[in-house]
């Protein structure tokens, strides 16, 4: 579909397999044990239906908040990233469609081998006893499930246990907050070459022993009449040589050679010698001392043909040696009717940043971007069409200006799409915020963590943050549309959440850790990254949604859908499950 809709496919979208893997997996747990929990009595196509409308609404908030999340991310201005986001919507609308069609068929077929008692492989051969009746009610929790009920919930909704979770909780945002704050942007594009190869090696050869070295940038003119602007087309030089730009933005070396500045003062030269130092019209210059200091063409077309003259070379060298018109022959392009179209002034950024401890030069991001900002101020003070470029401003600056951006734009509306969903599908305005909440929470930690083992931030940051937003909302929004739809007092409601999705969350995120835990042995930087912020996104969600989650519920946790009144009132162990009624 997507190759139908000409969606590109870029070199980060094989990490697609991995997030289809993790979000596919927890989807199927949670179906497959909201399948197990009806009643084994009833005939298969009723217990799925009922499985169904269990699981659905939970699914259906988790997948639409992916869904939605993804398509808000492909709006962003890297294109990598955009189609990206858009091949990670997709995929999660199938998945959904799928699990809601495919898998349950599935589980149904499967649940008649069972019955017919066939083998699990080899389903055309019966096992050696067949089951004569078919036992009536759920067919009861997992020893997990049991675990996090009577164990575990328990004791995590005691009340030391939930001050400590507190409290550790605010220690652990303040530590990651503080690394958040420190965040960076650096140019990576060497890291996207596998370790051990031979260009990888040479290119961190050459940033050890020549980085920190000037950068080439040229000013251009667009096409203007050069006659009739050329008082201030000399004012060039003082623009870019204020006190302060070599030290500060945008860092620019004042020493530059200035194609207009010197074909005025080499012109001026030639005529004022007797006779001329080469052939021309005495009629086509004028006492232009006022504005250039001597004599000057008097006129556009007379301007530009000895401006062509000069830089190729035509003048000669009579009393001069070399030309010096010549070097600036790049520097002035002309059309087909000897017209200036385009110019250039050659200059160079001073080294922006500071050399590391191994001795290779990291360049300040903060302030290359400001040095561009400068640059580009400087050149709109002209009132003719003047922009600044550079290669560097293409590729590795490129992504200081805008990488930064593009991250807190992104998952701020990531995040606030997770807010909009589920306070819709939820229901509850509480609960939803304390899903999100928990969501925020994890970004934020896995981002400080990011930063805390030395990695910036660059595109496959900003993909995998994205796609952390869709996996962590996935373990809190489950146990949240479970709480509400359970009746009893708060921690009756936990336990029986706990019970119900605790054990499919668990096993969705062991199968998403399982799925990418050998990218952490890959010499590609790329894969390396997925794991570890799919291993934090696993982590640091499981600890906030079966954790945090739980004990926040404890404290403010609101009524279910099915009562009103008081959430905490006692009303027995009826664990019925119901649909909100929005």
């Amino acid at each position: 579909l997507a190759q139908l809709l000409d969606i590109p496919y870029g070199n980060t979208h094989t990490i697609l397999v991995f997030i289809i893997l993790g979000l596919g997996a927890d989807g199927c747990f949670i179906l497959l044990s909201s399948f197990r929990r009806t009643d084994a009595g009833q005939q298969n196509d009723i217990r799925a239906a009922e499985a169904c409308s269990h699981a659905g609404v939970s699914l259906t908030v988790t997948s639409l908040t992916n869904v939605t999340a993804f398509a808000i991310g492909s709006l962003t201005a890297i294109p990598d990233l955009s189609s990206f986001c858009k091949y990670a919507a997709l995929s999660q609308f199938f998945l959904y469609v799928f699990q809601n069609t495919f898998f349950v068929a599935c589980i149904v077929l499967n649940e008649q081998r069972i019955e017919n008692n066939r083998l699990d492989c080899l389903c055309c051969f019966h096992g050696k006893e067949k089951e004569t009746a078919k036992n009536s009610g759920p067919q009861g929790s997992t020893r997990l499930s049991r675990f996090l009920a009577n164990e575990y919930a328990p004791l995590l909704l005691s009340n030391p246990c939930r001050i400590a979770v507190l409290v550790a909780t605010v220690i652990i945002v303040g530590v990651f907050g503080y690394f958040v704050s420190t965040l960076t942007v650096e140019a990576t594009g060497n890291n996207f070459i596998p370790d051990g190869t031979y260009l990888k090696e040479n290119l961190d050869l050459t940033s050890k022993f020549f980085s920190g070295v000037p950068n080439d940038v040229d000013v251009v003119i667009t096409d203007i009449d050069y006659f009739e602007k050329r008082a201030e087309l000399l004012t060039l030089r003082a623009k870019f040589s204020q006190p302060g730009l070599e030290t500060g933005p945008p860092y620019i070396n004042a020493d530059f050679s200035y194609w207009f500045e010197e074909f005025i003062t080499d012109f001026q030269a030639r005529t004022g010698l007797v006779p001329p130092a080469y052939n021309y019209d005495p009629s086509h210059v004028f006492d232009d001392t006022a504005v250039t200091g001597g004599f000057f063409p008097n006129n556009r077309t007379i301007l530009e043909f000895y401006v062509k003259q000069w830089t190729q070379d035509i003048f000669g060298t009579d009393g001069f040696g070399t030309n010096p018109g010549a070097q600036f022959v790049g520097n002035v392009i002309f059309d087909t009717s000897d017209s200036i179209v385009r110019s250039s002034v050659s200059m160079q950024h001073f080294p922006i940043g500071e050399f590391d401890s191994s001795g290779v030069f990291q360049e300040d991001a903060e302030e290359v971007v400001k040095a561009v900002e400068k640059m580009n101020d400087i050149c709109d003070s002209f009132t003719f069409e003047v922009y600044p470029t550079a290669f560097v401003y293409t590729t590795s600056w490129a992504s200081y200006a805008i990488v930064l951006k593009e991250l807190v734009q992104n998952v701020s509306l990531a995040l606030l799409s997770v807010l909009i969903v589920t306070a819709i599908l939820i229901g509850h305005p509480v609960t939803s915020g304390l899903v999100f909440l928990t969501v925020l929470l994890t970004i934020l930690e896995l981002l400080g963590a990011q930063t805390m083992i030395g990695y910036s931030i660059d595109t496959v940051v900003v993909v995998l943050t994205i796609l952390a937003v869709g996996l962590s909302v996935d373990y809190a929004a489950h146990i949240g549309h479970c709480f509400m739809i359970k009746d009893g007092t708060r921690e009756e409601r936990i336990i029986a959440s706990l019970e119900d999705i605790g054990a499919p969350v668990l096993n969705g995120a062991l199968s998403t850790f399982l799925a990418v835990l050998f990218q952490a042995f890959s010499k590609s930087y790329v894969f390396r990254v997925v794991f570890f912020d799919f291993f934090c996104a696993v982590l640091f969600g499981c600890l906030n949604g079966l954790v945090l989650l739980p004990v926040l519920l404890s404290f403010v946790g609101p009524a279910s859908y099915g009562r009103g009144g008081d959430s905490d009132a006692k009303v027995g162990s009826d664990y019925e499950m119901a649909s909100p009624s929005m």
